[in-house]
């Protein structure tokens, strides 16, 4: 089998069962190295590289004409699902987005790192209200996202 329909087969059968879920996944730095090496991995299998062949990442990606792309894949996907989110008037899930009117008492330690906080700080924006102002005009929320994605 070629390696560009392997490529194939590791994109739609892999990727899909193992980013389940990813709109709503809030990564921290850990997450984030967990998913390059399973990525690395996948590549590597597909490749049929021993572990004991000590070859580069870079190698292996040359060798398939590939980058690294799982991280730039959830990004990219999430900023199309939270802007379309945030364009349609809905007041559900406004209430879970925004958190308003939550009961009970805060944890202790540090406060978990929301999924509309990884959103803002992703954006490289100051507040959740600019955030929703550059949604709601769709040809800034375009540019903003493509400038997001570039590497």
């Amino acid at each position: 089998m070629s390696i560009r329909v392997r490529k194939c087969f590791n994109k739609v059968y892999v990727w899909s069962v193992a980013l389940y879920g990813y709109k709503i996944w809030v990564l921290n730095k850990a997450e984030q190295r967990t998913l390059e090496s399973f990525e690395m991995w996948c590549w590597r299998r597909k490749l049929r590289v021993s572990w004991i062949e000590h070859r580069t990442n870079e190698s292996i990606l040359s060798a398939i004409d590939e980058g690294r792309k799982i991280l730039k894949t959830i990004r990219a996907r999430r900023w199309n699902i939270i802007g379309h989110i945030l364009r349609h008037e809905n007041e559900l899930i406004y209430r879970i987005i925004e958190g308003k009117k939550m009961e009970g008492k805060r944890g202790q330690g540090r406060p978990r790192t929301s999924f509309v906080k990884q959103m803002i700080s992703d954006a490289r924006l100051l507040s959740y209200a600019e955030l929703k102002r550059l949604a709601g005009n769709r040809e800034e929320w375009s540019a903003h996202v493509q400038l997001q994605n570039q590497p």
